[in-house]
């Protein structure tokens, strides 16, 4: 790993909220988000997620389009009907296999959806880039 997210004393914590399918991903994004100094949270369903995004508003949401596609879009579509998690970024991944999945998932408001293998290659960089 790369350098570090700095962090500032007395600073509101930064949040990243997961909606994965496997326990080892979400523990994979997890060890990588905490080396940056961010909180996780981890989520199965679409609604549970919206409803902790609305009292925590999350700098980061990874939406699992391969596992977790219908809860993925679900929240997709609660974001754009809501102002407070406009600032969001929602940041999806999704495996070869479904790749068709991608352009749709951009289109219904994923700021961007990786390859699966891109995702896990670039997951520091995308802390650096939208957690910062």
């Amino acid at each position: 790993m790369g350098e570090s997210l700095k962090v500032i004393p007395g600073q509101r914590a930064r949040t990243v909220m997961t909606l994965v399918g496997s326990m080892d991903l979400a523990a994979k994004i997890v060890k990588s988000a905490q080396w940056h100094h961010l909180n996780v949270r981890n989520f199965d369903k679409a609604e549970k997620l919206l409803v902790a995004s609305l009292v925590q508003v999350p700098e980061v949401v990874i939406l699992d389009f391969e596992a977790r596609e219908a809860d993925a879009f679900k929240f997709l579509k609660a974001v754009r009907e809501n102002a407070v998690l406009k600032r969001t970024a929602v940041i999806g991944f999704v495996s070869h296999d479904k790749r068709q999945v991608k352009n749709e998932a951009e289109s219904a408001g994923c700021l961007r959806v990786f390859l699966k293998t891109e995702f896990w290659a670039g997951l520091d960089g995308i802390w650096l880039r939208y957690a910062a």
